[in-house]
Order: C-alpha cells, then structure tokens, then sequence
C-alpha cells in the first residue's frame, strides 16, 4: 500500500472559511486535481454515509466514486476512494493555526494491478505522480480561497 501526502497554510485564512470552500460539492472542480465535472451524488454531502461520482478531466470515460466513511465538521473528512487504477483512503485535515488555517491532504491506496511491474512502476512513478497531484489540489485551493476572500472583503 503506497502512502502520500501534501500540506499546505492558508495565509489569513480562517477555518470557517477553508471548510466552506473545501466542502463545497459545486466547487471541486475548480480546484481538485483532475476533477472534470460530478456525474452524481447521493446522500448528504460532506457527511458519512454520502458519495460521489464524479469524472476526470484527465481521462474522458474515467469515473471516480467517493464514499464518505468519516466527517468531522469544519476539520476533517475520510473517503473511502476508488478509480480504475486503484483503490484507498483520502483523508483531509484542517487545522486552525492563529489567523492562518493549515489544510493537509493524505491518500492511502493499493493499486489494482498486483504484479511486480505494477509495483516497480508504483515506487518509481505513481507515488511521485499522485504526490503532485495532490500538491496541484492544495495549490489551487489556496488561489480559490484567495479569491473568495478579496470578494468578501
């Protein structure tokens, strides 16, 4: 099982403000990696119990389902995450920090395909690619963010 992770500060951002803007369903696809547009939803969104599915830019027949497993208001939510290629566990986390706001984004996954190639490629590419993609998700969340604070202010 591979194991990635990315953190980031939001700099005057209060955790009111990243948990709306993080859990907002109709904005995901301005800021999660890949996220072309959500196919459907089922359930209460962000709660446990709810899911997604959405379709990735990256891939055109590529679906990615989300099924909450755990959700704590306002600082963190787990998904259980499955695509084509693997599946695992998303965890997001934010934590107040004075008048900033830390947002830590982990993927915990197995790929599908268990051979030695599968693996080699994993520890070689898939880890450093699932890395960045998770830093691109983070990075764009703090420009969102950015922007809807000069709107409000």
């Amino acid at each position: 099982m591979g194991t990635v992770s990315a953190r980031a500060t939001l700099v005057g951002a209060g955790i009111d403000e990243a948990a709306a803007l993080w859990f907002a369903l109709e904005r995901r696809p301005t800021f999660i990696d890949g996220f072309g547009h959500l196919d459907r939803s089922e359930g209460a969104w962000p709660c446990a119990g709810s899911r997604i599915v959405w379709i990735s830019r990256k891939a055109a027949s590529a679906r990615v389902a989300e099924n909450v497993i755990a959700y704590e208001p306002r600082r963190s939510q787990a998904v259980a995450i499955e695509d084509a290629e693997l599946s695992g566990t998303q965890i997001v986390r934010l934590d107040p920090r004075g008048t900033d706001c830390q947002i830590e984004l982990e993927l915990r996954y197995r790929l599908k395909r268990q051979d030695i190639a599968s693996g080699l490629a994993d520890v070689i590419l898939i880890r450093r690619r699932q890395r960045a993609s998770l830093r691109r998700t983070l990075a764009r969340f703090a420009i969102e963010l950015a922007a809807e604070q000069e709107l409000h202010s």
